[in-house]
């Protein structure tokens, strides 16, 4: 629904219940939130590029996350 809302042309993922970012390894199980990061998932299911930051207070910038992006969606 999100995703129309805003015009995305892509799935956005809720964890509420943290089961994603248990599997992908960024939960920070002290604060009981996820260290910022950013998956690239590629047509095939596969991850493409991972951007992980050390801190809370930083975000990877819309540049960052469009470069990890492959080129023709592949």
């Amino acid at each position: 629904m999100v995703t129309k809302e805003m015009g995305l042309g892509f799935p956005v993922l809720s964890d509420a219940e943290r089961e994603v970012m248990i599997a992908y390894g960024v939960e920070d199980p002290a604060n009981e939130t996820a260290w910022p990061s950013v998956f690239v998932i590629g047509p095939d299911g596969r991850i493409v590029e991972r951007l992980m930051l050390e801190t809370y207070k930083e975000r990877a910038l819309p540049g960052e996350i469009l470069a990890a992006v492959p080129a023709g969606g592949e």
